[in-house]
Order: structure tokens, then C-alpha cells, then sequence
């Protein structure tokens, strides 16, 4: 990480899963010179109050990761569509504007895969956007994260300046949200394996069939890939960010199951619905630039779980 000790970061977002994970990885790579703000630090919905931040003390910041985001899972994306789109785009436009006002030399903002057509064909390319119809669920938050990477997009093309975006897959890993009712499959099926072990239920009900398909990335893994960007890329593009492979749900449990050392059987309701049936994205772009994961899908586990038993008393007001 010698390209980045030197260099002033600011970090958007850095209370939420990504965020502490990023903090911790740059912190632990030798920079010293961070910046991390979360939401009541900064207020990115004020334009003058995000332009003061940058002319005072965020005046020589040189990377700047933007992982803020307003997100409360399927539910309230549908119930605040509307709101979640003037919020969301205008955190980013605000720091995108300072940003550019100010010479940030690198921005890198984190979107989400939401901005992919629902009906694209798998795995989802980067030229697939705004190629048919978004997921209606999600369509306001997922407009606003289309401002977003277009807007980096659009920046660099006529400024010539390395603003650019990156779709991350499902994550999982230290800090993910455990306990939680819109918690990642991974973080979930941890909780109800951990659970069910500790109060020696006989079985797991997991909902749907267990087939559907999806692309699991651990957290240091996307960490890893942030940084090697933020030292070596320079454009504009699009950029995915996952696994390159995808896993059944009721593999996925199975291996869950086996690591968390719990006995018992696991059911599948199949009077719910299995959501998508795959979610992969192509990652053969990040690849020509000479980045791979490190972890596979049972490394990836083995470790967040050793990681959620070790720090347990940060769940223990939710169990």
C-alpha cells in the first residue's frame, strides 16, 4: 500500500460494514493521514456545509472513498423511493462538486449492483447499464446510485479526472450486520445457525428452495480491491467488483452449517418466494488490471465467523 501512506484520505461512510473494514485496512497498510466521517459528522445533504468542510479542513484531501449511502433494506426502499433518491443523489452530487472545485486527485464512489436492469443477462456487465428496466423494489434508491456513477463518469470524460465507480456483489465479513432483520444471507445464516446450536433447536427454517444462485464477496476481499484501484487505476469506467462465482443458497447453508458446528437439519419453506435466482457479476475488467480475491466462500466464512464470536458483546443488546 506504499502508493497511499503519503496521500491524505477522506473516508465517507466510515461507521457503516464497508467503512470500518476500509478504515481498518488503510490504517493497517501505514496510512495515517485519515480522514473518516459518518453521518452525524457531516452533513452531506448541506452544499455549503460539504463546500466548508473542503475548504477548510479537508482542503488537501487527495482520495476521497464515498461509501455513504441512506439504506434500510427491500422494505423501506420501496415505502421512501422518492426520498431515497433526493437524498442519496444529493450526498454524492454535493462531494462530487467540492471534490472537483478543490483538485481531489482520485474519487471512488461505491455504488451497488441494484443498478443493473432487473432482466440483464448474467453475469451482469458493466455496459449493461441503463439497458432496460430496474428492479421497482428498489428503483429510487437505485436511480440515485445510477447519478452517481454516471455523474464520476461524465467528470472524468470532460475534466479528464480520475473520479470513477464501483460495483461491489453481496458482501460479508467482520462489522456485517448481525441480528439484523435486513441483514446480507451470509450474516443470516450465521445468526440462525448460531443460535439454533446455542439453544439446541433441532432445525433451521430457511425460506424458498435453496437453489437460487448468489455472488458472495468477502469484505477484505472488496477492501483489497478499493485500495489496488485507488493505487492503480486511472479513468472513468465502470468498475464490478466480486467473486467470479456463485454458490446455491443451500450450499452456501451447508458449509454455514458445518463451520458453526451445528448438528442439526435445515428446512426450506418453499411456500416463499427465492427472490432472483441469480445475481453474478462479470468481473473480467477488474481482472485485465490484475486483480483476483483472495478468499473462497469457505476460507471467507470460517473467518467472519471466528470474528463474530470473538467480538459477540457488540451483538449481545440484539440477541
Amino acid at each position: 500500500m506504499t502508493g497511499l501512506r503519503n496521500k491524505k484520505i477522506l473516508l465517507l461512510g466510515c461507521s457503516g460494514f464497508v467503512g470500518r473494514n476500509l478504515k481498518l485496512a488503510l490504517e493497517n497498510g501505514g496510512c495515517n493521514d485519515i480522514i473518516c466521517l459518518g453521518q452525524k459528522d457531516l452533513d452531506l445533504l448541506d452544499r455549503a456545509a460539504v463546500k466548508d468542510f473542503f475548504y477548510t479542513t479537508g482542503k488537501d484531501v487527495e482520495i476521497v472513498f464515498f461509501l455513504a449511502a441512506q439504506y434500510g433494506g427491500i422494505k423501506a426502499c420501496r415505502e421512501n423511493a422518492p426520498e431515497y433518491l433526493m437524498s442519496n443523489s444529493s450526498m454524492v452530487i454535493n462531494t462530487v462538486e467540492a471534490s472537483l472545485l478543490l483538485d481531489v486527485e482520485k474519487f471512488i464512489y461505491v455504488s451497488s449492483a441494484v443498478i443493473y436492469p432487473v432482466d440483464s443477462l448474467q453475469p451482469y456487465k458493466e455496459e449493461y447499464l441503463l439497458n432496460g428496466q430496474l428492479e421497482k423494489n428498489v428503483e429510487g434508491y437505485a436511480l440515485a446510485k445510477i447519478v452517481g456513477t454516471k455523474l464520476c463518469q461524465l467528470i472524468g470524460e470532460k475534466y479528464g479526472r480520475n473520479f470513477f465507480s464501483v460495483v461491489p456483489t453481496n458482501m460479508y465479513g467482520p462489522y456485517d450486520r448481525f441480528y439484523d432483520p435486513n441483514s446480507n444471507v451470509v450474516a443470516s445464516l450465521i445468526t440462525k445457525f448460531h443460535e439454533a446450536k446455542k439453544n439446541g433447536s433441532g432445525y433451521v427454517e430457511l425460506y424458498g428452495t435453496g437453489r437460487a444462485r448468489r455472488d458472495l464477496l468477502f469484505v477484505e476481499d472488496l477492501v483489497d480491491a478499493l485500495i489496488f484501484l485507488a493505487e492503480n487505476y486511472h479513468g472513468h469506467d465502470l468498475i464490478n467488483i466480486g467473486s467470479g462465482n456463485d454458490i446455491t443458497i443451500s450450499d452456501l447453508a451447508n458449509i454455514t452449517k458445518e463451520i458453526v458446528g451445528y448438528d442439526g437439519e435445515i428446512v426450506f419453506n418453499k411456500n416463499y418466494p427465492d427472490g432472483a435466482m441469480k445475481k453474478l457479476l462479470d468481473i473480467s475488467k477488474i481482472r485485465q488490471i490484475r486483480w483476483e480475491p483472495k478468499h473462497n466462500i469457505y476460507e471467507g466464512i470460517k473467518l467472519t465467523y471466528k470474528w463474530f464470536i470473538d467480538n459477540m458483546k457488540l451483538y449481545e443488546k440484539r440477541e
